[in-house]
């Protein structure tokens, strides 16, 4: 973690850039004085690049001994490129991430929303200390300075064959942050996303775009407004609640009809016009009788969880959660899938790319929904996560439609051209409905094989007491009989 004195020194000289503890101007506009005379920064040689980090770096921590600042590649991931920054000031030294933006029309967004949830929950996010919009900087690049998480990432521990105690330590951790995630409520649904305009250090420094729409599109930004005490803490302005049913539908309704207007391939527009019809049978059935608009993070798996393990107790907790580019409030049911690789031998994903054969095996099992943990020890990982997020849709019905349904608006967000994950996921559905039709074929046969076999007995039983009742007078015989005997029997009990 950062020093405190180090955080007092940290009084960068260039103007554009922005400490969140301290006084701002206002931003930059977009634009790079330097592009016409330099390669993009992003697409430098390593040698170039950390000449230009460790400009920065004096730019940015002018008291830090420049001798001993060490800076390296880290990771390189779809959106950005991580960068590890070692800084000495006297004794200390402390440990940052620098991220640079591989589309630079993001760095708003990148900046805007951990900034605003780190400020409105506390959900482990790490802290941004300093970012420039422009690249009126050293780097001649957007970036963004955070504190270094400690520990490593989730799926290097797993692999790493942690033991029983530390998944149960992992699976209370996750549960009780989805818990906190599930308790953010919002009345519309959609994706977070900064401002279009003004500073990042207002009060509200976000605003939502709703399902299936592209940004730049007139009249679709909600904005957000902030009251912790509100039934709705994340609320949009002006705006009422809209059914979760009216969500799923006007998404797919939306890129339906862009695919329509842009004339896109005619099987694309078919394939948006079977989805309609797919969401529209979910409704029908229930599936989206829940209204609740819950935040969610988009790529919440074990590569953007950070752990670290006790020196004292050899107990694994969850020291961050990296990633949050994609933030979106959405149906809480679709906010609830389960980190299944906790308790299955389930690998855990490295991305959720539909470009992969990573996106046909996790369909395969639906997210992991239908694998059961294969031991008692990973049934009871499952039972501590599942007590710990409080609530769960991995066993209630329809949970197979509903992760169907979760990763149809994943193509909704990220790539609505994506025509063989909606195939895909059209074939997963047809193939839940053949099972569903046999298996209501399969009740219906059995109940109509019980009401025969009850109208049979109660045929058989008819049958068998009908002489009793043919002829009256043996009846009335047989009655008077049987009294006389049951009182016969009586005086001589009696006596």
């Amino acid at each position: 973690m950062t020093d405190s004195s180090l955080n007092k020194d940290a009084s960068p000289s260039n103007q554009n850039c922005h400490q969140f503890d301290a006084g701002v101007s206002d931003e930059g506009q977009y634009f790079n004085r330097h592009e016409e005379e330099n390669v993009d920064t992003y697409k430098l040689e390593w040698s170039q690049l950390e000449t230009r980090i460790q400009n920065l770096c004096l730019d940015l921590w002018p008291s830090a001994d420049c001798t001993q600042t060490t800076v390296f590649p880290l990771a390189e991931g779809g959106n950005n490129l991580a960068i590890a920054i070692y800084i000495v000031d006297g004794d200390e030294i402390s440990r940052y991430i620098l991220r640079l933006p591989r589309f630079k029309e993001f760095i708003r967004d990148h900046v805007a929303i951990p900034k605003y949830l780190a400020e409105t929950t506390s959900l482990p996010i790490p802290r941004i200390l300093f970012y420039d919009l422009t690249s009126d900087n050293a780097l001649q690049y957007p970036y963004m300075v955070m504190d270094r998480v400690p520990g490593i990432d989730l799926s290097k521990a797993l692999n790493g064959r942690i033991g029983h105690k530390q998944r149960l330590n992992i699976a209370k951790d996750l549960g009780r942050i989805q818990r906190e995630m599930n308790s953010i409520k919002s009345n519309r649904a959609g994706w977070l996303r900064a401002i279009e305009e003004g500073s990042l250090e207002s009060d509200v420094c976000v605003q939502l775009q709703p399902f299936g729409v592209h940004r730049g599109d007139p009249d679709i930004e909600y904005q957000l407004s902030r009251d912790i005490n509100a039934a709705f803490p994340m609320m949009v302005a002006e705006a009422g609640g809209k059914p979760c049913r009216e969500i799923m539908l006007d998404a797919v309704a939306r890129c339906r009809q862009r695919a329509n207007e842009e004339g896109l391939d005619e099987e694309l527009v078919g394939l948006w016009e079977k989805m309609g019809d797919m969401f529209t049978t979910m409704d029908k059935r229930g599936l989206f009788s829940n209204d609740d608009i819950r935040l969610l993070h988009g790529d919440f798996e074990a590569r953007n969880i950070m752990v670290e393990m006790s020196m004292f107790d050899n107990t694994l907790a969850v020291t961050g959660i990296l990633d949050w580019d994609y933030t979106l409030f959405m149906p809480k049911f679709l906010g609830n899938k389960p980190p299944s690789y906790l308790w299955t031998e389930k690998v855990a994903l490295s991305c959720r790319s539909s470009t992969t054969s990573l996106f046909a095996k996790d369909l395969e099992t639906f997210g992991g929904l239908t694998t059961e943990p294969a031991t008692e020890e990973m049934a009871e990982v499952k039972r501590v996560f599942e007590e710990s997020v409080g609530e769960c849709y991995t066993s209630k019905p329809f949970a197979r439609e509903l992760y169907l349904a979760d990763r149809l608006l994943e193509i909704v967000f990220y790539d609505p051209e994506d025509i063989l994950a909606g195939k895909e996921c059209l074939e997963a559905w047809e193939e839940l409905q053949q099972d569903r039709e046999l298996q209501e074929q399969s009740v219906g046969d059995k109940l109509t094989e019980a009401s025969t076999l009850q109208s049979t007995e109660a045929s058989t039983l008819q049958s068998t007491e009908a002489p009793d009742v043919v002829d009256k007078g043996n009846s009335g015989n047989s009655i008077k009989n049987s009294t006389s005997d049951e009182n016969e029997s009586l005086s001589e009990t009696e006596t």
